[in-house]
């Protein structure tokens, strides 16, 4: 268990020390929304050295001090310990229950863990975002994202378990329990972004069981370099996602672009895993592999659909061991690229076999039931099943190589493509409707009727409104029913100035990490509730608008203060 070796290590790092001050302990062990101890920092900013300033480009290193690994291992051990315990209660009360008490346990502590990871998550984007605008300096943004990481690797185990002990109980009872596997699945996913390579050796540093150089720069989004003395290298980029969720970039394009961000001054060659076209948020995910004499690795780039850009990277490369220095050169891993075609199900493409950047003739490339062999230039023209999921495989002598692609079948690209035409669609049912002169006439005098209706309405609103309590402010808030994205106010008053706390739900449930802007500034994202709190600007009219994938949906909220301002001039 990780805490027994944080232990040790705190026990390490006190003897070194000899003593630290109770409160400066007390005040940064406290997991959640503790602020990391001071770091000491060295500034390389272009602009002015060692300040952090809000809207400039910075590149600063640093590096922790002992008593900074002390807090930092107080903290994570803390919460550690406290997660042991609450899987030792749970795996008592597991192992004397009956199955349907089994499946509301397991329910119940996933809910738990998933609410527990969204607040990870929150506080590494709030973290991010404080950090971009210069409240957050570059040193407690690296402690804060090591701490992050360590209680969310704790949760990740934690989710783990729950995915095992889901295994052992029939999925009839799961569903009664109200058992959510996929959600979990996808939130054990999602902290992958607190746990990746940059965030883990940060992590080892921070907790003195590693040492190193570590630059961190902003300006584009965050991207975090580390390399540790015992050789290890890391680099990550951390940006919000841009596009508009659709694809108008290639698969092969994408592919060339992630590639293009690897590293290239190690000796050796990135092979790609697995390509996927992740269709409901609108971006490609690749996952490469490296090989080299003296370094392993691997990498995951994501690519936006629509611009083709680089918003989420991570890499890690490591010595090899000295078990694999003999590795014989024909155990070199085989490239699979598609070159020539669009990935899709049903769809004709030409692969590429390379190695080592070199063509790789007559050999063998499994696709499904399909086996075709490679020409001279390492290529293979073949039609893909009709699968959302497809494995390729090659295999020459001891080498070989896979490549996964996850694409968008026919039927889920149809609904795609009639979500971003649809205003195209009303329109042409607009068309149609014109069509019946007697049926548009009588639809228009339903119209009418119903807004003459509405102002008799609002006009009695508005008297009774005036007979209300001198200085209150009226509301009005009006829908974009055009959006498929409701937006709600869950807690606090709408007014101007006045801070409140925003639910976005789409078909009766919560969206998270969706985009927030209001008076067409973003002011954050929702949590994994998909709520987010914020502060109204002081405007007789303030417009909230939110956009995830091809979703969106907006409010207005407009504020008649005429009341307040004649109470203001008669009181002068």
């Amino acid at each position: 268990m990780r805490a027994t070796q944080l232990i040790a290590v705190l026990v390490a790092l006190s003897l070194v020390v000899g003593s630290v001050p109770a409160a400066a302990v007390a005040s940064t062990a406290t997991t959640g929304g503790s602020q990391p101890a001071q770091l000491q920092t060295n500034s390389t900013a272009t602009n002015q050295s060692g300040s952090d300033q809000s809207g400039t480009n910075q590149s600063a290193s640093v590096r922790a001090s002992t008593g900074q690994q002390l807090s930092t291992v107080l903290a994570v051990t803390d919460d550690e310990v406290k997660s042991a315990v609450e899987e030792s209660s749970v795996e008592a009360s597991f192992a004397a229950a009956a199955e349907t008490e089994r499946a509301e346990l397991i329910a119940s502590r996933a809910s738990t863990l998933r609410e527990r990871a969204g607040e990870l998550i929150a506080d590494r984007r709030a973290a991010t975002a404080a950090y971009e605008n210069g409240t957050l300096s570059t040193a407690d943004y690296a402690q804060r994202v090591a701490v992050l990481s360590g209680q969310a690797a704790t949760v990740s185990n934690a989710i783990t378990r729950v995915q095992q002990r889901a295994v052992t109980v029939s999925a009839a009872e799961l569903e009664v329990a109200d058992y959510d596997a996929a959600a979990v699945a996808d939130i054990q996913d999602r902290l992958g972004s607190l746990t990746g390579a940059s965030s883990r050796a940060l992590l080892d540093q921070y907790t003195g069981a590693n040492s190193g150089e570590i630059n961190i720069e902003r300006g584009n989004g965050v991207e975090i370099e580390i390399e540790s003395e015992n050789g290890e290298q890391s680099r990550s980029l951390e940006r919000p996602q841009p596009g508009d969720g659709s694809f108008v970039v290639s698969m092969d394009d994408a592919q060339a672009t992630a590639e293009s961000a690897l590293s290239t001054d190690t000796d050796g060659e990135w092979t790609l895993e697995e390509a996927k076209r992740e269709t409901e948020y609108g971006f490609y995910e690749f996952e490469f592999v490296f090989e080299g004499p003296t370094h392993t690795g691997e990498a995951e780039v994501d690519v936006d659909g629509q611009t083709g850009e680089i918003f989420a990277f991570e890499e890690e490369l490591e010595p090899r061991d000295d078990d694999d220095e003999d590795e014989p050169e024909d155990d070199t891993r085989l490239l699979i690229s598609v070159v020539e075609g669009e990935p899709a199900p049903g769809a004709t493409v030409t692969l590429r076999v390379t190695a080592r950047g070199e063509p790789v003739s007559g050999v063998n490339v499994e696709v499904g039931d399909i086996v075709g062999t490679t020409d001279d230039d390492g290529r293979l023209t073949v039609t893909l099943p009709d699968d959302e999921e497809i494995d390729i495989e090659v295999q020459d002598g001891e080498r070989e190589g896979e490549l996964e692609l996850g694409l968008v079948d026919a039927e889920d690209q149809a609904e795609r493509e009639d979500e971003e035409t649809a205003e195209d669609k009303w329109d042409e049912g607009d068309e149609q409707d014109e069509e019946s002169e007697d049926e548009e006439a009588e639809e228009d005098e339903q119209i009418k009727a119903a807004s003459e209706e509405d102002e008799q309405d609002e006009a009695v609103s508005e008297t009774e409104d005036e007979t209300e309590a001198e200085g209150e402010t009226e509301i009005e808030t009006e829908t974009d029913d055009g959006g498929d994205i409701a937006i709600s106010v869950v807690s606090g008053d709408p007014a101007p100035g006045a801070t409140v706390t925003l639910e976005v739900s789409r078909d009766g449930q919560p969206v998270a990490d969706a985009p927030v802007t209001v008076d067409d500034e973003q002011v954050g994202s929702t949590d994994a509730n998909g709520q987010l709190t914020v502060t109204f600007p002081d405007d007789e009219d303030v417009e909230i608008s939110v956009e995830a994938g091809d979703s969106d949906g907006d409010r207005d909220f407009e504020f008649d203060a005429d009341e307040d301002d004649e109470s203001d001039e008669e009181g002068a």
